[in-house]
């Protein structure tokens, strides 16, 4: 554990470490930096190190631990279903009103964004309601699903669609016999919810890009952002909110995690769509 005279120590090494790990060709200084702190701690006692100090000089000299710290900074995590209200209405009214809009003809297809989609279960889970919604109104809902993250290993099991049991536990019964084949010890995404899900690697930091490459173009009706904003300071949190804002249709949700509810509200830009949920619309959408 970190005692109260070495927690001042690190306190004050954020700017010490973000100069090494230049030095290392590794760019920390989007990272919020309680975040940054609460690693620091974690790879010091990982590594053995007895003082902050003791571990600065091993930053300093190991570039294999400062891989291993920049590595630690990108978390990396998702769940099938995760925060069962908010997936109660995205199933409940979010999904059904778009798909109402393709109905209508307002739209062509629906097109929805996973920002930081870690080994898919966010981008398969959505892709299950609108099969289900689907199958329920009798017609199919044309969509095109971009999943999008920054680890590479996470993006080639989010293709696989290959899960545990254990990962699989939120998913519904009627929807895991539906839309999932044993497969041995695994669990394997179905073909019929495959064809309009697609992965690809981006880094929402990436100045050159505003949307996944694959995508072609933005205008997303619904992104899934969750709880990616949190690890990032101040610019670094503008930056993509206002990436994703330039992203999103005029019709179009965000959804974050509601620990990140507060970044939204301090942006604009956004109006809450349900207390419940952290759920926005633009603020200039007036309709929903």
């Amino acid at each position: 554990m970190t005692g109260g005279a070495d927690l001042q120590k690190i306190n004050a090494l954020p700017d010490s470490v973000a100069e090494i790990m230049r030095l290392h060709g590794f760019d920390i200084s989007s990272f919020e930096e309680g975040f940054l702190i609460k690693t620091l701690g974690k790879r010091r006692e990982s590594a053995g190190s007895k003082t902050p100090e003791a571990y600065l000089e091993l930053l300093s000299k190991n570039r294999e631990e400062a891989g291993a710290f920049f590595s630690d900074l990108h978390v990396v995590y998702s769940e099938f279903f995760r925060n069962g209200v908010t997936f109660a209405l995205l199933e409940s009214r979010i999904l059904p009103a778009l798909s109402a809009l393709v109905e209508k003809e307002v739209r062509r297809g629906l097109r929805i964004w996973c920002a930081g989609c870690a080994a898919g279960q966010e981008a398969w889970s959505v892709a299950m309601l609108l099969e289900d919604i689907a199958e329920s109104r009798g017609r199919a809902v044309p969509s095109m699903i971009f999943g999008t993250d920054i680890s590479d290993p996470d993006l080639d099991l989010a293709r696989a669609g290959m899960y545990s049991p254990a990962a699989v536990r939120n998913v519904k019964k009627h929807l895991l016999e539906k839309y999932f084949t044993r497969q041995g010890e695994f669990f394997r995404v179905a073909d019929s919810v495959r064809g309009n899900v697609h992965f690809s690697r981006l880094d929402l930091l990436d100045r050159a890009l505003t949307c996944p490459e694959i995508s072609v173009y933005g205008d997303f009706d619904l992104i899934l952002c969750n709880n990616v904003l949190i690890y990032y300071n101040g610019g670094a949190r503008r930056f993509i909110l206002g990436k994703l804002l330039s992203c999103l249709s005029p019709r179009g949700y965000l959804v974050t995690g509601e620990a990140e509810r507060s970044i939204i509200d301090r942006f604009g830009g956004f109006r809450e769509f349900s207390a419940p949920a952290a759920i926005f619309s633009l603020e200039s959408n007036g309709g929903n």
